[in-house]
């Protein structure tokens, strides 16, 4: 992907989602992928920000 050629103008949000989906990638991990959109849907339905952690990251 080529963030610059969508013209993203939110940088900070479009890493946090390409993070996401590199793990997804590398794991296979789609639960992982509808959490981080149910995160999302979240923050826009609420304007709340909700910190996102993976399965992994709340066992450590």
């Amino acid at each position: 992907m080529h963030p610059e050629r969508l013209g993203c103008q939110k940088p900070e949000q479009l890493a946090k989602v390409l993070g996401c989906l590199k793990v997804c990638k590398e794991t296979g991990d789609l639960l992982l992928m509808y959490s981080l959109a149910g995160n999302v849907a979240i923050e826009k339905g609420s304007g709340v920000e909700v910190p996102f952690l993976s399965g992994e990251e709340m066992q450590q």
